[in-house]
C-alpha cells in the first residue's frame, strides 16, 4: 500500500504538468452543453418577495367599535387570562386587551397581533395570508384597546384566536 503523500504528490505533478487538466477539460466540454436554468411556477412564486399585510390591507373596510358598557365587552376575558382561554380551546369566546405589537414571521404567511410585550404572557390573534386583504392594516391597532371574538384554537399548548373576518375585532370606545 502506497503512503498517501506519494499519491498526492503524483496527482499534483500531473495536474501541474497540465496533462490531467487538459484531458478533463476536453472530455467535459465535448460531453454536454452547460445545463439550462429552468424554473417552475412554484419556484418563481417562492422567489418573489411576499407582501406584508399592510401592503394589501383594505382601504375601504374599517373596524367596528364597542362601548365599555357593551355586554360582550363585560363578558370578555382579559387577554392575560391564559388559563381561562386554554379551557375554551375549540369553543367560541371573546377577549379584550390593548394590542402591544405585531410580528410577521420571515415567510410572510401570517401576522400575529400580540397583547403583551412579552407575547407569551397574553393570548395572540393570528391573521393568515389568505385573509390579509379582508382586513384594514392591523398594525394600526397597536396601542389601542380592542375586543376580539371568535374560536379559540390550540397552538403548541397555548390558546390563540385565528382571525378570518374583520367583524371579529372591535375598537373599544
Amino acid at each position: 500500500m502506497k503512503p498517501m503523500w506519494i499519491t498526492v504528490v503524483w496527482v499534483a505533478s500531473i495536474i501541474a504538468a497540465g496533462g490531467y487538466a487538459q484531458t478533463v477539460l476536453s472530455a467535459t466540454s465535448a460531453a454536454a452543453p452547460p445545463p439550462v436554468a429552468e424554473t417552475t411556477a412554484k419556484q418563481e412564486q417562492q422567489a418573489a418577495p411576499k407582501r406584508h399585510q399592510s401592503d394589501v390591507a383594505s382601504n375601504t373596510i374599517t373596524f367596528a367599535s364597542a362601548d365599555r358598557t357593551n355586554t360582550a365587552y363585560a363578558a370578555a376575558l382579559d387577554a392575560h387570562d391564559l388559563d381561562a382561554m386554554h379551557r375554551l380551546i375549540d369553543q367560541t369566546g371573546a377577549f379584550k386587551g390593548t394590542a402591544s405589537g405585531t410580528y410577521e414571521p420571515g415567510d410572510g404567511d401570517m401576522i400575529i397581533l400580540n397583547f403583551d410585550p412579552q407575547y407569551r404572557m397574553a393570548v395572540s390573534a393570528v391573521l393568515k395570508r389568505p385573509d390579509f386583504a379582508k382586513f384594514p392594516d392591523v398594525k394600526k391597532l397597536v396601542g389601542k384597546e380592542i375586543l376580539v371574538t371568535g374560536k379559540f384554537v390550540d397552538y403548541q399548548g397555548r390558546a390563540e384566536m385565528v382571525l378570518t373576518s374583520p367583524d371579529q375585532i372591535k375598537l373599544v370606545q
